[in-house]
Formats: structure tokens, sequence, C-alpha cells
């Protein structure tokens, strides 16, 4: 792989990093200030070799036009939580992404008819994570939820 200080992936590696743990980086906010970390297997308080290796071994080649986005904009960096997506798919995936009240009845019915959690994830542009919550009752705080499951 050559010097890994040089390779693309590390510089993915290394911003994924500033993000969450530099609070004079100006994306800080929306990560590392929400509380977003990123797994030991990854990042153990240090940068490393060994941390930067496991980050490549779990997400694999990193395909031209694709950054390492979180699928539950929640949680942390992981490799159960994390892939390479596009900007489009990044873009359904912001916490500025807001579901209603009137909106969760017809996820129900979307599910009851077979329809996926992704694609119903697609259909109201959140991630898929947050339409599996709302299901299973744990993520909407609402009387219509409460009727509804």
């Amino acid at each position: 792989m050559g010097d890994y200080t040089l390779h693309s992936l590390y510089t993915t590696y290394s911003h994924m990093i500033r993000r969450c743990y530099n609070p004079s980086n100006e994306a800080y906010k929306d990560y590392g200030g929400r509380g977003i970390s990123i797994c030991k297997r990854w990042y153990n308080g240090k940068r490393s070799r060994e941390g930067f290796l496991n980050f490549v071994e779990d997400m694999g080649p990193k395909p031209t036009g694709y950054s390492v986005d979180r699928i539950d904009n929640d949680g942390d960096y992981s490799p159960d939580n994390c892939h390479w997506a596009t900007a489009k798919t990044q873009a359904r995936n912001r916490s500025t992404t807001k579901l209603t009240d009137s909106d969760i009845p017809e996820i129900f019915d979307l599910a009851s008819q077979g329809f996926s959690q992704r694609a119903i994830a697609r259909e109201f542009n959140v991630a898929q994570p947050t339409i599996g919550r709302i299901l299973r009752g744990k993520s909407w705080q609402s009387e219509t939820i409460k009727e509804l499951v």
C-alpha cells in the first residue's frame, strides 16, 4: 500500500478523526460536539498505523467519488455503521431531515404492504435505522405512534 500517510484513504481517516475529536475543526459541532466518536478498533485516542489499517480492512477500497458515511446518522464511526456512499446517499442521511406526525401512519402503512425499511427510508429521505426504530416504537414520541405500535 505504500506510505500510509500519503494514501488517499488516510486523508479520509484523518478527517474523520478531526471531525470527532478536534474542537477547533469547523465540522466538530456536527460530529464530536454531538457525541459522535470512532470505535476503538479504528481509533484508540491517537492516530496509529494499526487503527488506520483496521479502518482500511473493514471499509475496503474507496470507490472514486465516494466518502465514508454513517448509516445511522446518530451512531458512531464503526464497521457496522459505516459504508462508502455518494453525496446523494449521504444527503438522505442528514440529521436535518425531519419527519412529522402525519408521516408516521404512512410509514406503518407502507411497512404493512411489504415495502422494505430501505425503500421507506428513501421515500421519506431519512436513514434506514430511523425507520426501523419508528416501526419498533423506539424513536417517535407521539400519540400517533403509540396508537400504531
